[in-house]
């Protein structure tokens, strides 16, 4: 993902919207005339209003408690409403004030701002209002800056996640009017939750799953001129330069481990160029890592390099090779109990590798760093849930302590060097395609073979138990975000993943048989050296600065988890 500079955000002087006023204003008389014929605001709020105009044609309604807000300041004398009414906010960042207002609207504002604060920014809109009026430009559309264009269906989705439907009534009433601007006629949708849906329900609006989509003849024109327009060897060699220049390569290490396959599947599956490195090593079954590297061979944009992060020579030659803007080191020796047995596979992958990937993150100055710590970092704490505010100095293994140690350098190189980094503390994952030494999939194994299921502290354990695709939905939305700067200067932030839900072990083994359709034979034995009584997330940080919230319920997981498993096994 590109970070984008607050230049992006600044291109628009009056100039600009001299160019859109008129039709702006005439859109906008003819557009709430229709609105209101159903819904009636007597307070409105306008995100990115510009020079005011669509404020103007809500105040010549007799609406009197109007307010808009842009990150443009232009001279009072270009406005169309007064400057009172007009407040500066930069709406790439968290920019809601506490307001409440009957409709909140966003026209033709979205494709302005930077990819990764889309929903961010839906986030901020509809903390203002359950009626949302909304558009913003699709792909293709012509106009100034258009850096972040999606189909409608992207929106909608956004919207459903925060309890909005859509309702798209507008469109075809405005569709043949010339008085309308083209980018309102394709785009403009209403967004509606709680008593305002119920007004549009009751007036006999059917809300909309899947808006149409179309492009105006005045796009479709520009479209297909630009078509014809020949591309000389001159233009296409520049061109071509400029992708190269611009092209962005995601670094992941351990991307043939559980976590790492997921990650570079989704990011391949979304177009980005990928490279990973992984040592392949034997500490559960390499044919499961294999398989995960054909499935991700398959991809163009997908690049393997077999290796150890703990040798820095490859680590370096990666970073020259491929100059990645954005890492994520998910390479580390995994597993509690293997850790009291073999530290030194320890200390050499998850200190020293580490180490490697933080020099060369210092060195090639990349832009953000996320790495995986892990949920075992809390050890004995008896407080839950746990919270990324507690203390971390007691850990109860060796695998939890290389996991904190990494949080301290990474810390530490942020805090030096500068460098963006953002922690990540994985708790219990499971799902397809996981690893064979965790506890679901040992059992899924024994159960299926007739074998005892071996039990610890003889069920009494509690597990935050977080389905993979949670946990890569989690991974997505922060690597795009640099943390901002802490009171020391840092840009640097942990974050917990869990479901927050914690399952008792038997009950998470009770689901298991149910999925399976085998009843398990269990062994129960004490409470093993390294093991806690539970894990508990507190995913607050989340929820506040990304909108997200795992919340994949275990009944759910655990079904794709079978069926992937009966299917990789032939079972």
């Amino acid at each position: 993902m590109k970070e984008f500079s607050l230049e992006h955000l600044i291109p628009y002087d009056i100039q600009f919207y001299n160019k859109q006023s008129s039709k702006s204003y005439t859109s906008a008389k003819v557009i709430i005339d229709v609105l209101r014929r159903y819904y009636l605001p007597n307070s409105v709020a306008d995100i990115g209003c510009g020079i005011g105009t669509w404020l103007k044609a809500w105040a010549e309604t007799g609406v009197t408690s109007f307010v808009g807000y842009d990150i443009n300041e232009v001279e009072e004398k270009e406005l169309y409403v007064p400057r009172p009414h007009i407040k500066h906010a930069d709406l790439s960042q968290n920019f809601y004030d506490g307001s409440r207002v009957d409709l909140a609207y966003s026209l033709e504002v979205a494709e302005h701002l930077p990819p990764e604060s889309s929903e961010r920014f839906i986030q901020n809109i509809v903390q203002f209002s359950d009626c949302i009026l909304f558009s913003a430009a699709l792909p293709g559309q012509a106009g100034a800056n258009h850096i972040n264009t999606h189909p409608l269906q992207y929106w909608v989705e956004l919207f459903k996640k925060y309890g909005y439907s859509c309702y798209d009534f507008i469109r075809p009433l405005i569709l043949n009017n010339d008085a309308v601007a083209p980018w309102y006629k394709q785009n403009v949708l209403v967004f509606a939750k709680g008593k305002a849906a119920d007004i549009f329900l009751k007036a006999g609006l059917n809300l909309t799953e899947k808006p149409y989509m179309f492009y105006d003849s005045f796009f479709v024109e520009k479209i297909l001129a630009k078509m014809k327009q020949p591309e000389g060897k001159e233009v296409r060699e520049e061109r071509e330069l400029k992708a190269e220049k611009n092209s962005e390569y995601y670094f992941i290490t351990g991307g043939a481990g559980f976590i790492g396959f997921h990650l570079c599947k989704r990011l391949c599956e979304s177009g980005a160029s990928v490279v990973t490195i992984d040592n392949l090593n034997d500490y559960y079954d390499v044919s499961l890592k294999k398989a995960r590297l054909e499935i991700l061979k398959q991809f163009k944009a997908f690049t393997f390099v077999e290796g150890d992060i703990a040798d820095n020579k490859i680590v370096q030659a990666i970073f020259k090779k491929y100059r990645p803007n954005t890492v994520v080191n998910l390479a580390a020796q995994a597993g509690v109990r293997y850790s009291i047995e073999n530290p030194g596979a320890y200390i050499h992958s998850n200190i020293i590798g580490f180490y490697n990937i933080l020099e060369a993150c210092r060195q090639n100055g990349v832009k953000h760093l996320v790495f995986a710590s892990s949920s075992s970092v809390y050890g004995g704490n008896k407080k839950v849930p746990f919270s990324t505010e507690d203390k971390v100095d007691r850990p109860v293994s060796l695998y939890a302590a290389t996991k904190g140690s990494n949080e301290l350098m990474a810390y530490c190189y942020s805090h030096l060097y500068k460098i963006p980094a953002t922690g990540l503390r994985f708790f219990t994952v499971y799902g397809p395609f996981g690893r064979p030494d965790m506890a679901y999939f040992k059992f899924s194994k024994n159960i299926v073979n007739n074998k005892t299921i071996q039990i610890y502290n003889n069920g009494d354990m509690y597990r935050d138990f977080t389905y993979i695709d949670d946990i890569i939905d989690g991974i997505m939305k922060i690597m795009p975000h640099i943390p901002q700067e802490n009171d020391a200067g840092s840009r640097y932030k942990v974050y917990n993943i869990g479901n927050h839900t914690p399952v008792s072990l038997l009950d998470f083994v009770s689901v298991l048989e149910e999925k399976l359709g085998i009843k398990a034979e269990k062994e129960f034995l004490p409470m093993q050296a390294g093991d806690v009584y539970t894990t508990y997330a507190d995913v607050s940080d989340l929820i506040n600065d990304f909108g997200y919230n795992p919340s994949t319920p275990i009944e759910k997981g655990l079904e794709h988890f079978v069926d992937w498993f009966k299917q990789y096994y032939s079972i």
